[in-house]
Parts: C-alpha cells; sequence; structure tokens
C-alpha cells in the first residue's frame, strides 16, 4: 500500500512539475519589424541620372505628421481612424527613415555629387535645398499605401522663385503586412525623388543632367 501511495504522488508532482513548465516556458516573441529601403535596394532599380559636377543637394527640413512618430506600424480605416499594429514595428524612428532614403533617392535621381543633411554648416551650404513636408505617410485600408507631400527646391545663389509641386501616389500593397507596406512606401518615395529631379531638370537656368 505504502508502495502505491508513493508511486502515485510520484506520478502526480512528475506532471506538475511537466505542467509548470509548460506554464512557464517563454513564447514566441511575434514582432516583426520593418525598414524603408533606398532605391539601390529596391527590386528593378532604375539607373541614376548622368552625374552633375559640383552639384551639391541639401535635403530637409522634412516635416511628418506627428501622429506617424510612433514605432508602431499604423494603418487608417475609416478615413479618419488610427489602428496601430500589435506586432509590427519600424525599425527606426520614422521621420530618420524617411531622410535616410531620400537623401540616396534624391542624389541619384539629380546627379548630385554630393548630399548633405539639414541641418548643416554655412561651410557646407548647398546649390540647392529640397524641403519636403508629408500631410499623408502611412498603409490605408483596403490594401494600399498612401503618400501625399508637398516639396521645394530652392537655389542657394540665386533670387529666383523656388520651384514648388506636390506629390500624391497611392500604391497597391502585395499583403497585409509591414514588410509588403514599407516595401510599396519606399517605392513611392523613389517615384517622389523623380518628380523632383524632372521638376529641377526643367527649371531654366539649372544645370543639365
Amino acid at each position: 500500500m505504502i508502495r502505491i501511495v508513493r508511486s502515485t504522488a510520484t506520478a502526480l508532482a512528475a506532471v506538475l512539475g511537466l505542467s509548470a513548465c509548460t506554464f512557464l516556458s517563454p513564447e514566441p516573441d511575434p514582432t516583426r519589424f520593418a525598414v524603408l529601403a533606398a532605391v539601390d535596394d529596391l527590386p528593378d532599380a532604375p539607373s541614376p541620372a548622368a552625374a552633375v559636377e559640383g552639384l551639391t543637394v541639401g535635403v530637409g527640413p522634412i516635416v511628418v505628421p506627428e501622429y506617424l512618430l510612433r514605432p508602431e506600424i499604423q494603418t487608417r480605416t475609416a478615413g479618419t481612424r488610427l489602428v496601430p499594429s500589435l506586432t509590427e514595428r519600424w525599425g527606426e524612428p520614422l521621420d530618420r527613415g524617411i531622410q535616410r532614403v531620400l537623401s540616396i533617392d534624391l542624389k541619384r535621381a539629380l546627379g548630385a555629387e554630393r548630399v548633405v543633411l539639414h541641418p548643416w554648416y554655412a561651410t557646407e551650404a548647398p546649390a540647392a535645398q529640397v524641403q519636403i513636408a508629408f500631410s499623408r505617410f502611412e498603409r490605408e485600408d483596403p490594401g494600399k499605401v498612401v503618400v501625399r507631400a508637398a516639396w521645394s527646391i530652392r537655389r542657394a545663389a540665386s533670387n529666383t522663385p523656388p520651384i514648388e509641386g506636390e506629390t500624391h501616389l497611392e500604391r497597391a500593397t502585395s499583403s497585409g503586412d509591414g514588410a509588403s507596406a514599407a516595401l510599396e512606401l519606399s517605392l513611392a518615395l523613389a517615384e517622389m525623388a523623380r518628380e523632383i529631379a524632372a521638376a529641377w531638370a526643367g527649371a531654366a537656368g539649372n544645370p543639365a543632367r
């Protein structure tokens, strides 16, 4: 009888120990991270523009809406509702990611010899300054991303008015995850850089590319 009780107690302890291990074992982290990609890292990247000797371009200030400055990738629904993802995050602050990507995209699209980021020292003053204010830069249901921005190009050594324009882009996502949204937003940034470069090339008095 004593042996039976001992065996039962041993078995019960083993079951309880196994259950405790199951309850306390760590769950896999479902968090996924995405980053914006510059034109060099995108599929079917266009060839860079012909280099313009001595052309230095300043990028910034770049203004991004405050509601986007959080780590979660957000989705806009019903026009005014923002839904932050529970599992998808930006791999870097979004405003810094946009500036990083645009500095490369604009350098390639404009054929600039050098790019400086705002703010810069007086000794680094660029020949042209690109300023951008985003009003939209996000995923939107159903299955697309939306980018809207107003931009201007100012010539440092000229009294001529700035070149101004607006970009309105929508791109369909291949899936509903953050990586797909990041890819389409990156492609939209590359397209916007080409629009800015086309406006620069079409303005009188600018160096030919």
